[in-house]
């Protein structure tokens, strides 16, 4: 009864979707943006209503807090519906620019909610804020490692060397995805046995969005930023953003780009279970691994199925587990 009561607090229910997407979306480690590179500064001449670097950065940290919100308390998501759904929550001009649609006027009611395209939008993951690099590089790598740690809960070691192996040779008018196939995927080296079937299949659909995270059909290749022409155009090639995932237990099937992706990632077992490991990873504060709390987990996807797949339902199971009422905070 008092978990009932206090969840139905509007102070309450705010407060723990800024704090909950805080934690599993690393709100506070956005980048900054590195407007002081040639290239950068060529990439901003496509955001025309662009004010400045650090009003851009908040707005897409506030409307990932805006959606988990409103998707999980206002309209009582399940997993699959948090993970695919088109709604926007931009404040600013230059977010909603980079969506394509209007600005959102701040209302929850029906009919002032904002909706990017389906083919463009789905869920968490197509967030900007999840997309933005603060450069004009969209680190598919980065990209690729964090769907699979943070939204899979899989786990990849440590490479023992980040650095290029010798004898990679970079063209200036190589796309990103064949910059990252070039330094990651050559024959005996110690790169391609994570990055060619694990780490480059899940990052390359995201390339249909660039740095900044809006929507792409061509992608403008600049010099690189340590060279004399830096931030001239060297060419624009067309995206391919397909990919073959073969991951059995995680994910797998062939998609055109990162939507076609994360509708699967949303009807996933392994993508259900890791809220689940998440949330309870955030009311203990504590870290959560796959294998251990088994019976907690297991009430919080019972939880789920009796109710149709709310998320709320989880979030109350959570309150209600014994590793709960015993935690010790610090």
């Amino acid at each position: 009864a008092q978990v009932d009561r206090l969840m139905n607090l509007p102070l309450v229910q705010r407060r723990w979707s800024e704090s909950f997407a805080n934690q599993w979306m690393k709100l506070d480690k956005t980048p900054q943006l590195e407007s002081n590179l040639p290239s950068v500064r060529e990439s901003l001449k496509s955001l025309s209503k662009f004010q400045n670097a650090d009003e851009l950065r908040l707005s897409m940290i506030e409307e990932v807090k805006d959606y988990m919100h409103f998707l999980i308390w206002e309209q009582k998501a399940s997993y699959q519906e948090l993970m695919t759904s088109d709604l926007v929550f931009p404040r600013s001009e230059s977010l909603a620019e980079i969506y394509g649609v209007s600005a959102w006027n701040g209302s929850f009611e029906l009919d002032q909610l904002v909706r990017a395209p389906a083919s463009e939008r789905a869920g968490l993951l197509s967030r900007a804020q999840f997309l933005f690099t603060g450069l004009n590089s969209t680190r598919p790598i980065m990209r690729g490692v964090e769907l699979y740690r943070n939204y899979l809960c899989g786990t990849i070691p440590s490479p023992a060397d980040n650095s290029t192996p010798q004898g990679i040779v970079f063209e200036d008018h190589f796309s990103g995805r064949e910059t990252v196939q070039a330094m990651t995927e050559a024959p005996g080296t110690s790169c391609v046995s994570c990055h060619q079937g694990l780490i480059n299949p899940l990052a390359f659909p995201f390339e249909v969005f660039d740095a900044f995270g809006k929507f792409r059909q061509n992608e403008l290749i600049y010099h690189r930023d340590t060279e004399a022409k830096a931030g001239e155009l060297v060419t624009t090639k067309p995206i391919d953003s397909s990919s073959n995932v073969e991951l059995p237990t995680y994910l797998t099937g062939q998609y055109t780009d990162a939507i076609d992706l994360i509708h699967d990632v949303a009807q996933s077992p392994r993508g259900n279970l890791c809220l689940d490991i998440k949330l309870l990873s955030f009311a203990l504060k504590s870290q959560v691994s796959m294998g251990s709390n088994d019976c907690a987990i297991q009430d919080l996807q019972l939880s789920k199925i009796q109710s149709g797949g709310s998320i709320i339902e989880a979030i109350k199971q959570v309150a209600l587990q014994p590793e709960f009422l015993k935690r010790t905070l610090k």
